[in-house]
């Protein structure tokens, strides 16, 4: 699973989401109205808004595209844990975090909280071109 094809995979997330948004009352849909449910949601607690899933990927994908683009190697580790983001407060790692952390042979700690110390996207720079 490379960068990219995760950030592909992603997109297609994000057009399924934006798909459920332009319902009416896209405001009350939650993770668990997603239906069939994605896996890339599986530690997305189930009250999560759809709007905040939504941005939650494009922040991912921002981050992780600039990643590949950047002149210096990709921080592997980071790259796991800019994928966590998409969990949006999630207390397990996603299924495609650990697969990614695995392929990578990235150690990562046993819960999320323990790796982020609390720190989101939310006010991360992008990684230098």
């Amino acid at each position: 699973m490379t960068l990219v094809a995760v950030a592909s995979s992603l997109a297609r997330l994000q057009v399924r989401l934006l798909k459920l948004a332009a319902q009416p009352d896209p405001h009350l849909l939650r993770t668990s109205d997603i239906d069939p449910p994605s896996p890339w949601l599986d530690a997305t607690p189930e009250n999560t808004s759809l709007n905040g899933i939504i941005h939650a990927v494009a922040l991912t994908q921002a981050h992780l595209l600039r990643m590949v683009e950047s002149s210096q190697p990709v921080d592997r580790r980071r790259a796991c844990i800019v994928l966590q983001h998409v969990a949006l407060g999630g207390t397990s790692w996603a299924s495609n975090v650990l697969r990614l952390a695995e392929r990578y042979g990235v150690q990562l700690a046993d819960v999320p909280r323990d790796e982020l110390h609390g720190v989101t996207l939310h006010r991360a720079e992008l990684p230098p071109l």
